[in-house]
């Protein structure tokens, strides 16, 4: 291998006939979606009718001898259940190819997966949670709609710019630590847009644990109002429910500005205040480079930017 001459980190070692079976014995690539999700609707589309080329497929080799399909996963779990219509193949050809190392593996892999079929942010939100090990139990977490929630801590913490530079396997990696705690307080598709995600993500950033009482507060919806009091996650509840009539909660600017209100509804919480009118307003210019500091103190060195 050392004389091996390599492009982007990658060079053809050539093709083998494998077994449909043999094939399915490799291991899948670690960014994999969800493939039996995949296979169900790939079996009525791409793959409902099987074509010699789909027997061509793509294998990656670490200098250390693992090997990880590169393409192929939907096509030999359909396989090993005797579809698609049409027949197995007796045989799959493949190509190996040789990959420096991990971060070519994965350029690889989106290279050859991505010519198949498109992916979803669903999918590659997927991958990057496979990718971590990260297993879910809550309905937002499991259902992966939460991309746009890490796309807008990281814009708040660092800028919009640097948010546009990452992709969603960066942005699952970074915030890991915080989907974990997260995923302890239930919370569920219907109660989080993207504005509510991204201030859990970002309160749990900055001081951990000692933010899920008002994360299951609000999951909860244990507001209190009497006559015309409320307390703070009453009146996040209230605004919630009106800027979702008026089509204002999770669109764009909408969402970052409901991240905003949510922050300063965190801080209300905490200081255990009470209002009666409209309540409070987002966090203003001072407020927020006041978060942004302190959370670049309380990230504990886990940034990936």
């Amino acid at each position: 291998m050392t004389n091996l001459t390599t492009i982007d980190g990658r060079a053809c070692l050539g093709g083998i006939d494998m077994t449909v079976a043999e094939w399915a014995a490799i291991a899948d690539h670690p960014r994999q979606r969800d493939t039996v999700k995949r296979a169900r609707s790939a079996e009525r589309k791409h793959l409902a009718q099987f074509q010699p080329e789909h027997a061509q497929v793509n294998l990656g080799q670490l200098p250390d001898g693992r090997q990880f399909k590169l393409d192929g996963h939907t096509r030999g779990y359909l396989w090993s259940l005797g579809k698609p219509h049409g027949g197995v193949p007796a045989l799959v050809h493949v190509t190996v190819w040789h990959c420096d190392d991990l971060a070519a593996l994965n350029r690889a892999y989106e290279t050859y997966d991505n010519r198949v079929a498109g992916k979803t942010s669903e999918d590659y939100v997927h991958g990057a949670c496979r990718e971590q090990e990260l297993v879910f139990t809550s309905s937002l977490l499991t259902g992966k709609r939460f991309a746009n929630g890490l796309k807008l801590a990281y814009r708040f913490m660092y800028s919009g710019f640097r948010a546009r530079q990452k992709n969603h396997y960066d942005l699952v990696a970074t915030y890991k630590t915080e989907l974990l705690l997260l995923d302890s307080v239930k919370p569920t598709q219907a109660r989080w847009s993207g504005g509510i995600t991204a201030a859990a993500v970002l309160v749990l950033r900055r001081d951990g644990e000692f933010a899920l009482e008002f994360l299951r507060a609000f999951q909860e919806n244990l507001g209190w109002k009497a006559e015309q009091e409320r307390d703070a996650i009453q009146v996040l509840e209230d605004r919630r429910l009106t800027l979702k009539a008026q089509k204002r909660l999770s669109q764009g600017d909408h969402a970052f500005n409901f991240m905003l209100l949510v922050l300063a509804a965190y801080e209300a919480f905490q200081h255990e205040k009470t209002f009666t009118g409209s309540g409070f307003r987002p966090l203003n210019s001072d407020q927020q480079t006041r978060w942004r500091r302190e959370l670049s103190k309380g990230s504990g060195g886990r940034d990936a930017g």
